[in-house]
């Protein structure tokens, strides 16, 4: 009876450790497509991060272009007020000048 008693163990045995290295083999596969899961995560977030680095630098870009274009809108701005003042003196001279050549012109028709 005992060697029927050990042979049934040792079933057992080998039925349990068939059963364990089942499991072990079946957690070694998740593990592995555990890992493969959190690399394409990994590369995934990469790529976000690598397409919000481009944004960042188009906004800056973006940024950049539109504060040199609003100092040249300024400067054009400064220079069409000079321009304004230049002409505005220019036409009160002209305006004088006119006044005096009638004033000329009526001094020498009346002697």
């Amino acid at each position: 009876m005992v060697a029927g008693e050990v042979k049934a163990l040792s079933k057992q045995t080998a039925k349990a450790t068939e059963d364990i290295d089942g499991q072990l083999r079946s957690i070694r596969q998740a593990n592995r497509e555990l890992a493969a899961s959190v690399a394409a995560v990994h590369e995934d977030f990469a790529t976000i991060r690598t397409a919000v680095a481009g944004v960042t630098t188009a906004i800056g870009s973006y940024d950049c272009s539109l504060k040199t274009v609003s100092q040249y809108a300024q400067q054009a701005a400064d220079s069409v007020e000079g321009i304004a003042a230049t002409l505005d003196q220019s036409s009160a001279a002209a305006r004088a000048i006119v006044e005096k050549l009638r004033g000329l012109e009526q001094s020498s028709r009346y002697p």
